[in-house]
């Protein structure tokens, strides 16, 4: 049991969900304004390009 406890105690912290997250969310822009459905986006196969479509109800 002592070998498990020394191994949890000097194991490197896990990054949290939040942390994780903050890296894809920390420069967000809004790219719809006053559609009440508001589509999907597709994603060029490089990444560089967003596709958005929305629906005007």
């Amino acid at each position: 049991m002592l070998p498990l406890l020394i191994a949890l105690l000097t194991a490197p912290p896990v990054e949290t969900d939040s942390v994780a997250e903050a890296k894809h969310l920390a420069n967000i822009r809004q790219v719809t304004f006053g559609l009440p459905r508001a589509g999907e986006g597709y994603f060029s196969p490089s990444g560089d390009t967003i596709v958005y479509q929305a629906y005007p109800v």
